[in-house]
């Protein structure tokens, strides 16, 4: 081979080199910009989960709250007449024993739906975690509820004697206000969270 042709294979080999050296550098510049663009993506989607799951547990706070504060003139009405029955066994004439009860519906829908999406995966586990467990809470409170709501209509509970269905009622109503207690102490972890730490 000549000289010319010498020069020329060497020119093409420096020139193929160097371009696979430059596409291997932009495909993997290429991957990183669509990597960055998608872990931003999914950073702007948990932010937006977690904004919404926090208003919904305000909502449900509200409920909470004026619930509590309802379920603890109840109890306080209720107490001095308990104590009475269970020293005089009778319930003094004139009682009213009707519990007014307020039941709460609380909201878990922005809850279920960062689930289904699955960008909890984008937050950190200790928020997940806490989540989690003030949802467990309120599903607990919504099935005690609706326990002492069906109780109430029951045959067992309709056929019982007044004294009966008062400590009945006044022993599930003070199980209710500790859930509802343990709601608010977790509702105010979320402020915290909601207000210094949501990024």
């Amino acid at each position: 081979m000549n000289m010319r042709g010498q020069q020329f294979q060497k020119m093409s080999i420096r020139r193929l080199v160097l371009e696979v050296i430059f596409l291997t550098i932009a495909v993997f510049f290429a991957l990183a910009v669509d990597e960055g663009w998608e872990d931003y993506e999914n950073s702007e989607a948990a932010n937006l989960a977690l904004s919404r799951v926090l208003l919904e547990l305000e909502g449900n706070e509200v409920l909470i709250s004026e619930a509590n504060e309802q379920h603890g003139l109840e109890l306080a009405r209720f107490q001095p007449v308990v104590e009475l029955l269970n020293t005089q066994k009778s319930i003094p004439e004139g009682f009213d024993a009707a519990v007014n009860f307020q039941i709460s519906i609380m909201r878990n829908t922005a809850w279920e739906s960062a689930q289904l999406t699955d960008v909890l995966r984008y937050l950190p586990y200790e928020k997940v975690q806490k989540f989690a467990a003030v949802y467990s809470l309120q599903e607990l409170y919504q099935n005690q509820t609706m326990q002492i709501f069906n109780y109430q209509g029951s045959v067992e509970f309709i056929g019982a004697n007044a004294d009966v269905q008062l400590q009945s009622a006044f022993q599930r109503l003070l199980k209710i206000y500790a859930i509802e207690q343990a709601l608010q102490t977790a509702y105010a972890q979320f402020h915290a969270l909601g207000n210094s730490d949501s990024k």
